[in-house]
């Protein structure tokens, strides 16, 4: 409340306090007033309650004849006569708690009951208080002093024993006061008196705001042009019709204003200029940064996992040239022949991991380039078939073309080359041996050419089927031969084709084989024409390699193939 009032008048700030403080300290007064004046009314009560005890035991010990049963008009008589108009209530009770009379009862009336479970509060209330506060009541001796509070019910209570004339026992006189009628009055003193203190505030309040309208109006409106310009409003203009200090200040404030506006809008528009630099710059340097992090993070998983599955062909490779190193004599032929098998197979796994791997790793850093030409597929396939024998023989896949003539398309060799190697690869992978079989068929439409490559393999989990084309998640399973993968190409497969303006699809059924669509624009009859043209009629190799022992592996591979 007081920011609010702040905001709104200096004046008011000062004169608030003052006022609440003043108000507070009315209402402490009032509060105090009203809180000892109970005291007093309660003490008023004990007293009246205490004197009327005081008398009516005098006149039931001195007026009162009969058993201490009997007579209990006598009893109601005297009791009834001192209550009347004294505002006290009066009944007694044996040492047992059973009630003998009471001033509002008359004894023709009175019906013997237990005083603590009595209908009426007086009496009820008043026993139970008295048994709470002092204990037993056969036991009291002298007289007691209590009050009892019972929801909105205030009673001030004098306990006295009393031996009644020519009874053996004592009996105990319960002299109430009832509180109700005093705080009535009290209150009506302090809501007068705090009445009285309101008007006075309102009109302290009214004073205090014709002041401050006398005073603070010219603030005021200053304020809020200052609130405005700070807002941005620099082209508000204020003018204040007066020539004393305050107008003086507001002709000063709005000269500072105007200076100030223009220097805003000046280096407004130097920092919107900076600050489109540097957020652009920011934005390339997060991009960046956020693709170096994936990069990185792919690089170290694919590193780590193709480390780990190099090691099999290795081991293979390492252990079958040993065997054969250390035991070439005393092994059999067809052994022998088994075994350099075996070797052909690890070798070309290992060399397809890393071919995979360097193709992953060019694509990464965005060395690759598509390099546009136009070859014939059908010979490419073959290429592959050719390149594969030695895995399908192995594994007893049959590998079959249905391509009967030449398919010249517009694409980047090597790299639809590797996709086939690829795919091929796979499927003799997951075709259980011995009876598997690969083909490779292929449809027209306009202007694309759809390979299909079919295989009845294993086929492919409706799940992991969606993990196949990303890859950059690492996705592999062994072959029904336990063959290793990369994890790396069909998603690599799938990244060449795009490149190439291609699809890759895939249809498969678990425990049916697998069917892959590779979708290549066809080359045009022109260019076609030309590529054929061009074609070189004889074939020279040139071998450029630091290996010794690639040059002989390569000159015995060329002369067994003439």
């Amino acid at each position: 409340m007081f920011q609010a009032l702040k905001q709104r008048s200096l004046t008011i700030t000062i004169s608030v306090p003052i006022i609440i403080v003043g108000m507070l300290s009315l209402v402490a007064m009032n509060f105090i007033s009203y809180q000892s004046s109970k005291k007093v009314v309660r003490t008023a009560a004990m007293d009246l309650a205490l004197e009327s005890s005081r008398f009516t035991k005098y006149r039931l010990q001195n007026e009162y004849s009969g058993t201490h049963f009997g007579r209990r008009e006598a009893l109601h008589k005297i009791l009834s006569e001192n209550a009347d108009g004294s505002g006290v209530q009066f009944f007694i009770a044996d040492q047992d708690g059973y009630l003998v009379q009471t001033s509002w009862v008359s004894g023709s009336q009175y019906q013997p009951s237990l005083s603590y479970s009595h209908p009426d509060c007086i009496v009820r209330c008043t026993m139970q208080t008295a048994n709470d506060t002092l204990g037993k009541l056969g036991k009291q001796q002298k007289v007691q002093k209590f009050r009892v509070v019972e929801g909105q019910e205030q009673y001030s209570v004098i306990l006295s024993p009393l031996r009644l004339p020519n009874s053996a026992s004592d009996v105990y006189l319960f002299s109430v006061v009832l509180e109700d009628r005093y705080p009535d009055l009290l209150r009506n003193a302090v809501a007068s008196s705090v009445a009285g203190s309101l008007i006075i505030l309102i009109l302290l309040i009214a004073a205090g705001y014709m002041v401050s309208q006398w005073v603070t109006r010219p603030l005021k409106d200053l304020n809020r042009s200052a609130q405005r310009i700070g807002q941005g409003d620099w082209d508000h203009q204020f003018s204040m019709d007066r020539n004393d200090e305050i107008g003086q200040l507001a002709k000063s404030f709005m000269q500072m204003a105007k200076r100030l506006s223009e220097m805003v809008k000046n280096l407004e528009g130097l920092v919107e200029e900076r600050t489109s630099d540097i957020k652009e710059l920011l934005d390339k340097y997060a991009l960046a940064n956020k693709e170096l992090e994936s990069t990185n993070s792919t690089k170290d998983r694919f590193f780590s996992i193709i480390a780990h599955d190099l090691k099999s062909p290795f081991m293979a490779l390492k252990g079958y040239s040993g065997i054969i190193e250390d035991s070439f004599d005393s092994i059999e032929p067809q052994q022998m022949r088994d075994m350099i098998n075996k070797i052909s197979v690890s070798a070309e796994e290992a060399h397809g991991l890393l071919e995979n791997l360097l193709q992953w790793a060019i694509i990464q850093s965005g060395g690759i380039r598509v390099k546009w030409e136009i070859f014939d597929l059908k010979q490419v396939i073959l290429e592959v078939f050719d390149l594969m024998k030695v895995n399908a023989k192995v594994k007893g896949v049959q590998l079959v073309s249905e391509i009967a003539d030449s398919v010249w398309v517009e694409a980047d060799r090597n790299m639809i080359s590797t996709v086939f190697r690829n795919l091929i690869s796979n499927s003799i992978k997951f075709t259980k041996s011995n009876n598997g079989q690969v083909v490779v068929s292929l449809t027209y439409s306009d202007g694309t050419v759809t390979v299909c490559l079919k295989d009845n393999g294993v086929g492919i989990k409706e799940d992991a089927i969606k993990m196949l084309f990303n890859r950059d998640i690492y996705f592999t399973e062994k072959g029904t031969s336990n063959e290793q993968g990369t994890g790396l190409g069909v998603g690599l497969c799938n990244e060449f084709v795009i490149m190439n303006r291609g699809n890759l699809n895939v249809k498969s059924e678990l425990g049916e084989g697998s069917e892959f669509f590779v979708t290549l624009r066809t080359a045009k009859k022109s260019q076609k024409s030309e590529a054929i043209a061009k074609a070189p009629k004889g074939v020279s190799v040139l071998i450029v390699d630091d290996s010794e022992d690639n040059h002989n592996l390569i000159k015995i591979f060329l002369k067994n193939q003439d």
